[in-house]
């Protein structure tokens, strides 16, 4: 038997993960429709202790929300250590919003769960809710 019905899922996805984006100063700008539309193409992901998230150099086509866990932030060429960002942050924004190479690397320092939002799937989303 199923605890909720689908409308009363699809509410909850949107107010949680809804709320998450809405109250980020990264996701301001857009409109609340738009944001409610993000929230159905999110991908939970997890991490184990010490796994690579992303690598610097590379193009950022995902960013990813942390809701769980801890990352660090460390520039492999330099052996610089960056920071330490834990639930409630994003990552690989500056690449995903830019094009440009990530500057960084990042890794989970433990079990670390994450909403990720990749590119491809956030641009057809902006050109489905510009029509």
């Amino acid at each position: 038997m199923e605890l909720l019905n689908e409308n009363l899922k699809i509410e909850l996805i949107v107010h949680l993960n809804g709320k998450m984006l809405h109250d980020s100063d990264l996701f301001r700008f857009f409109s609340l429709s738009f944001l409610s539309e993000l929230t159905f193409i999110l991908k939970r992901e997890t991490f184990t202790i010490e796994q690579k998230i992303f690598d610097e150099d590379t193009f950022g086509d995902r960013l990813h929300y942390i809701t769980k866990g801890n990352v660090v932030l460390v520039h492999k060429k330099s052996a610089t250590y960056i920071a330490e960002v834990s639930i409630e942050s994003f990552i690989g924004e500056v690449s995903f919003f830019t094009g440009r190479r990530r500057k960084a690397s990042a890794r989970s320092k433990n079990f670390t769960e994450v909403l990720t939002l990749y590119l491809s799937e956030f641009l057809d989303a902006a050109k489905k809710h510009s029509r």
